[in-house]
């Protein structure tokens, strides 16, 4: 049961990427959000800057989503081991996780700078 838990917990961050990064790639928000969506000074620029980034980082964070489920492989060596080796097995997938859920920044920067040097929004 104690294993059941943790494989969900370990889940939790790769769907959440994975619905996130479809709903940002398809349904980008058309107006400028404080609150929510790929929020830095250079996506808040202008609307035409806000959009492309939130396009750019759905399709990103859709694909780091599906690459997170493949750090979920540990967790089916550790099924009838102890609630501890689970549990810091878990830690560290989850924590290799955050990490990839972060890497979306550089690509989206870089993407989102060339539109602007293409679009004279500068």
């Amino acid at each position: 049961m104690f294993f059941l838990f943790m494989f969900i917990i370990s889940l939790l961050i790769p769907f959440s990427m994975i619905l996130l990064g479809y709903r940002y790639k398809t349904h980008p928000s058309t107006k400028i959000s404080h609150i929510s969506g790929y929020r830095t000074t250079r996506s808040m620029k202008s609307i035409e800057n806000w959009t492309y980034a939130q396009k750019v980082f759905g399709k990103i964070w859709f694909k780091l989503g599906l690459l997170n489920l493949i750090t979920i492989v540990p967790m089916f060596f550790v099924v009838h081991k102890s609630k501890n080796v689970i549990s810091m097995v878990n830690l560290v997938i989850i924590l290799i996780q955050m990490i990839i859920m972060c890497l979306v920044y550089f690509p989206v920067e870089k993407r989102l700078k060339k539109f602007e040097e293409k679009n004279g929004n500068i």
